[in-house]
């Protein structure tokens, strides 16, 4: 059987596996749940940044067929990103999450997750404004 730390050592998952100490209960699934999902948002970044690297290194980009499918799979790639991180979020109110944090932290965990979770929301909810006609049309001009 291959040595998986291999493929996964600069992953949470494995650096919480291979850890002298590791928690019990639901901590434990707590732990695991947001490594896993951590590192499922990287790995879906990572393959957007090469996607959107090989659609700019395609000549003529979306006018051919590989250009448009980079640019697309890109995308997917980032939508799953951000879903991911949207995710955790859904652990941030389970008793194992409240337990090891303060009010502070968890206040300020929801407020740094608030971009994501507006952006989550935007891409979710994009064919609603789409059918009642509020997608602006975008610009670089318009772009912040």
């Amino acid at each position: 059987m291959p040595d998986l730390g291999d493929d996964y050592a600069d992953t949470l998952l494995w650096q919480y596996f291979t850890a002298s100490d590791s928690l019990d209960g639901d901590l434990h699934s707590l732990a695991v749940n947001l490594a896993r999902l951590s590192d499922k948002a990287i790995r879906e970044y990572r393959a957007a940044s090469d996607d959107l690297t090989a659609f700019l290194d395609t000549p003529r980009g979306v006018e051919r067929l590989e250009g448009h499918t980079r640019l697309l799979r890109a995308t997917d790639h980032l939508e799953n990103c951000i879903d991911a991180i949207r995710r955790v979020e859904g652990f941030f109110n389970t008793s194992a999450f409240e337990r090891v944090t303060t009010t502070e932290h968890r206040k300020m965990v929801k407020e740094l997750h608030r971009g994501v979770h507006d952006i989550r929301n935007s891409i979710q909810h994009a064919e609603e404004r789409l059918a009642e006609g509020r997608i602006l049309e975008a610009t670089p001009s318009s772009w912040p």
